[in-house]
């Protein structure tokens, strides 16, 4: 009876690790791509994919290259939040792309397609 007790014991704590291993709190989903509830990850994957020099800076922004000319990308929680920063005047230069605004600043024109692409692709 002991040996049943323990074999059941050992099953259930590899049942829960199992489920324990199978729980992230990180970006990434179960296929290993962003969460798709990320809309600013699954921008980044798709400019990385592209080989595009894209980071992430801090919690709501992408920066594509490098120095003050590399144009950046801020994502809200809303697109009525992005438009209400263009009507405030507080986005001047930049394009609203759905809950994203895209300031263009010194990217070229083969460049600013690839981004644009990419955040046309997030639903």
């Amino acid at each position: 009876m002991r040996r049943h007790a323990a074999s059941s014991l050992a099953v259930t704590a590899a049942l829960g690790a199992a489920l324990l291993a199978g729980c992230s709190s990180g970006a990434a989903t179960g296929g290993g791509g962003p969460n798709p509830n990320d809309k600013r990850g699954q921008a980044l994957a798709c400019l990385t994919a592209k080989r595009l020099p894209a980071r992430a800076v801090g919690e709501r922004e992408i920066v594509v290259g490098g120095g003050p000319g590399a144009p950046r990308i801020r994502y809200f929680t809303t697109s009525g939040e992005a438009e209400a920063l263009q009507f405030e005047g507080g986005a001047e230069g930049a394009e609203q792309i759905g809950n994203a605004l895209l300031w263009v600043k010194r990217g070229s024109d083969k460049l600013l397609d690839e981004i644009e692409s990419c955040l046309n692709e997030v639903p």
